[in-house]
């Protein structure tokens, strides 16, 4: 499947590979950033089920929003995991879904 997710981006000086993969391996998340790597990777299935591709975009949209506040030195916000949710719905929205 074809995800509408960037390969990499660049960010505070930054490039920020990005991986769509079967598992995470993270339990309990399907996607996660880290910042001393400098990736964010993202869940493509679970529980042997494909996830549904808006919800796949839609995290990694999540995943950027905590990228985004990092960058900006706001950790205490990127912790405050309602606000990056609905950071990542409105990135998602406005972004991942414009055809440009």
């Amino acid at each position: 499947m074809k995800y509408k997710i960037p390969k990499n981006f660049d960010m505070g000086g930054q490039t920020i590979k990005v991986k769509v993969k079967p598992d995470v391996g993270k339990d309990g998340a399907i996607g996660f950033y880290s910042s001393y790597e400098n990736r964010i990777e993202v869940q493509t299935h679970l529980d042997g089920s494909l996830i549904d591709k808006s919800k796949v975009e839609q995290t990694f949209w999540h995943e950027y929003a905590h990228c985004l506040l990092e960058h900006c030195r706001q950790d205490d916000l990127g912790a405050n995991e309602d606000l990056v949710d609905l950071m990542g719905e409105f990135l998602y929205q406005s972004l991942g879904k414009k055809k440009w």
